[in-house]
């Protein structure tokens, strides 16, 4: 049990429609709406790696992070970027 009582839903493939958004993403990119993020696509963070996921977070903090944390990767002098995104299949809590 939590703090509330409740007993913890670990996110999973087959368990993560009790998790609601708004969701966030981070990223030095600009995208537009409607642009979809699929996995197989250059990384946020290291040149020349490809992403096997995309990451996405409930708290905009984090990911305000990730969009700083790419563009300073990247040594980039402008801004990250932050967006709504929507998931649009099942997805899993990442460990780390």
């Amino acid at each position: 049990m939590n703090e509330t009582g409740s007993a913890h839903v670990p996110v999973t493939y087959e368990h993560f429609e009790h998790v609601e958004g708004p969701f966030f993403h981070g990223t030095k990119y600009v995208l537009e709406a409607g642009d979809e993020l699929v996995p197989g696509h250059g990384s946020n963070f290291q040149d020349g790696r490809v992403s096997n996921h995309i990451y996405f977070t409930a708290l905009v903090d984090t990911a305000a992070w990730g969009a700083e944390l790419a563009t300073a990767l990247a040594g980039s002098a402008e801004r990250g970027h932050i967006y709504l995104v929507e998931p649009l299949g099942p997805f899993e809590d990442d460990p780390n």
